[in-house]
């Protein structure tokens, strides 16, 4: 079995991952950048977003498991420039029907 806590055998569907990401920064900045960069539909204000980026970048030891963690650069740069999962669509538009209906 393996150390790393964000491996699962089973796929996660929208509301578990949206359970998961508000105390995962990682799930919340990757949402972020997804409905900004690529939506152009913003779902916080630049300012938290930089913030988020500021938090991982002081904690990024603690999500370094985690498998789709925005690179440092990244973070420093308050971009993301890597692929979004599939999750990250689902638990995108889930956020948005629960907290910005």
């Amino acid at each position: 079995m393996s150390d790393n806590p964000y491996e699962s055998k089973e796929p996660l569907v929208a509301g578990e991952f949206r359970n998961r990401s508000r105390n995962n920064p990682v799930a919340m900045y990757l949402m972020a950048a997804y409905a900004y960069y690529q939506e152009d539909d913003p779902i916080m204000s630049d300012w938290q977003f930089d913030q988020l980026a500021v938090q991982l970048l002081e904690e990024y030891d603690k999500w370094k498991l985690h498998p789709h963690l925005p690179s440092q650069d990244d973070l420093r740069a308050g971009t993301y420039l890597g692929s979004y999962p599939e999750m990250v669509k689902g638990a995108l538009n889930a956020y948005r029907r629960t907290f910005h209906s």
